[in-house]
């Protein structure tokens, strides 16, 4: 990965390559590196930066309370800062639905959304569930639930051949600071109620792909958040879980490359 780099506002940043840009935003837990078996795949003709959310990484706390359109905000600042005025925007899980809020609060600002393996409408199981994890969270902490939270991610198949992608990913939840992590969780767990009903007035070029077997975020909502917001394309990706950018980087590389846009030169 490139050097971290910070804005004004301490967010942790890379910037790399040349072109239209392009903003890579991980999930809930983890942070701007999972991004790194997928850039340079993605790079030719085009500047590609990573952020690490509010929370995560070296990035700021977030607000006790904070809400998706802090996470938002946190992004568009970001752009402003490195003098863009239009961007791509690819979100992995809590990233979907950021990208969702910058191209819904500012869509002058994003060119094209790529929303990967994210979360759309739970239904009343799903978001009892959600609940449930979330209150967890708070009473216990993160380590009891970080096997169960690699199963769900990854195909056994996967975390067989690949111990040490496994012992990595462990190791990058443990490393959140935990408010910073359970205020996230919070953010990740409940705003699909409010960005739903809002998704159809997203105008942007949308992709939105997600596993054939992610149990949290179901080829079922990708299909409806597909339904609504129009001319958009859904993939579902065979036999993958949750963690596309770990288990799949050159698939899903393969994906965006075509989806994005590219300086012709």
């Amino acid at each position: 990965m490139s050097e971290v780099l910070f804005d004004t506002r301490g967010t942790a940043y890379t910037d790399r390559g040349v072109g239209p840009a392009v903003l890579l935003i991980h999930g809930v837990g983890l942070s701007h590196r999972i991004w790194a078996g997928v850039i340079p795949l993605i790079q030719r003709g085009r500047r590609v930066i990573t952020l690490d959310m509010l929370g995560h990484g070296a990035s700021p706390l977030p607000r006790d309370g904070a809400t998706l359109h802090d996470y938002a905000q946190q992004a568009l600042y970001l752009l402003e800062h490195l003098g863009i005025s239009s961007c791509a925007v690819a979100g992995f899980s809590m990233g979907a639905l950021v990208a969702q809020e910058m191209a819904l609060d500012q869509p002058s600002r994003v060119r094209e959304i790529a929303l990967v393996s994210g979360v759309h409408a739970r239904n009343p199981m799903e978001r009892e569930a959600i609940r449930k994890r979330t209150q967890e969270f708070a009473d216990l902490g993160l380590e009891p639930f970080i096997p169960g939270a690699i199963a769900r991610w990854l195909t056994p198949a996967f975390r067989q051949a690949h111990p040490e992608a496994e012992a990595e990913i462990a190791a990058g939840l443990r490393a959140n600071n935990a408010d910073g992590y359970l205020r996230s969780y919070k953010v990740f767990a409940f705003s699909d109620d409010t960005l739903a009903p809002r998704a159809g007035g997203i105008a942007c070029r949308t992709l939105i792909l997600t596993g054939e077997h992610d149990g949290g975020s179901t080829p079922e909502m990708a299909h409806a958040l597909g339904a609504r917001i129009a001319g958009s394309k859904v993939v579902i990706l065979p036999g993958l879980r949750h963690l596309l950018t770990t288990e799949a980087p050159d698939l899903l590389a393969r994906h965006l490359d075509d989806f994005l846009t590219r300086d012709p030169a």
